[in-house]
């Protein structure tokens, strides 16, 4: 391409039609209120998931800590893809009768304000790490006891403008304090897989993620959650349950249940407070 054909007039104008549209274009993302791009965010505690439950005071009904959490090196973490991870195994301490205690570990990893972001996940790490996944993966309903904790309160939908969505309050371990509960909590589900060990044991591995005040199961739900294009912001903490001892999936869905129950509400303190987000409290905006 020359100068003489730069000048042309049907070039300049072509140029020109795609400039004024690309301006417009930006100009109708911001008037609809639409963001391209997504800002991080965090929980108002600033709380990162290691210090979950960090003294041995807090115990969890039925189960025990087994020795230290997992500190990745560097390379893992940059790997992992966030340094606001937790690695911690539990062994169940009554066992029925005649079985061998259940083995858990659990992983949970924050991320935030990226885009369309392919998580870790076990179908793709523990292949990768010589387990051999046996037969397809399930969705699994976890059936959390939502009666234990607090009655609803009712807030704005975010989802529906001028209406209002009940949404559950949990008790804090660590406060005793009241915490918001993801929304539709009481339909959890996790994504179940069943893999063979290189020595040969069977494990059952499930997660979910927690994302904009949503629970959801997959990947592709997380990309619907996460990532709308009318949010400010975007995060999501995945949730990983990683199980040794179990026989089926609705052993794994009770024993994962049995820890939700329990811990869940204290996760919730280190995500952000999803009701303050949509309502402006949260974060604090300088001002201009």
């Amino acid at each position: 391409m020359n100068w003489a054909m730069l000048r042309h007039a049907g070039f300049i104008a072509a140029t020109t039609i795609l400039l004024v549209s690309a301006g417009m274009l930006m100009l109708g993302v911001r008037a609809l209120g639409l963001h391209v791009t997504k800002l991080p965010i965090y929980p108002e505690s600033d709380l990162q998931l290691h210090s979950l439950h960090d003294t041995r005071s807090i115990e969890l009904e039925g189960w025990e800590r087994l020795g230290t959490d997992e500190t990745m090196s560097p390379e893992a973490e940059e790997e992992l893809g966030t340094g606001n991870y937790l690695s911690r195994y539990y062994r169940q301490t009554n066992p029925p009768e005649g079985r061998e205690p259940v083995v858990v570990q659990l992983h949970l990893a924050y991320y935030t304000g990226m885009l369309d972001t392919v998580p870790h996940v076990p179908d793709r790490c523990l292949v990768g790490a010589g387990f051999v996944q046996i037969g397809g993966s399930s969705i699994v309903r976890i059936p959390v006891k939502v009666e234990g904790w607090l009655v609803p309160e009712d807030v704005p939908d975010w989802k529906s403008p001028g209406k209002t969505v009940r949404m559950w309050k949990g008790r804090s371990l660590e406060t005793q304090g009241r915490v918001f509960m993801p929304r539709d909590i009481e339909n959890l589900r996790m994504k179940v897989q069943q893999f063979q060990t290189p020595d040969g044991r069977r494990l059952w591995a499930g997660y979910f993620f927690l994302a904009n005040g949503g629970v959801v199961a997959t990947a592709d739900e997380l990309r619907m959650l996460a990532f709308k294009i009318t949010d400010d912001y975007a995060y999501y903490c995945k949730v990983q349950f990683t199980v040794i001892g179990v026989e089926n999936e609705s052993e794994f869905a009770d024993v994962t249940a049995s820890m939700l129950d329990q811990i869940l509400p204290d996760i919730m303190r280190r995500v952000p407070n999803w009701v303050d987000v949509m309502e402006g409290r949260w974060p604090v905006r300088a001002a201009k």
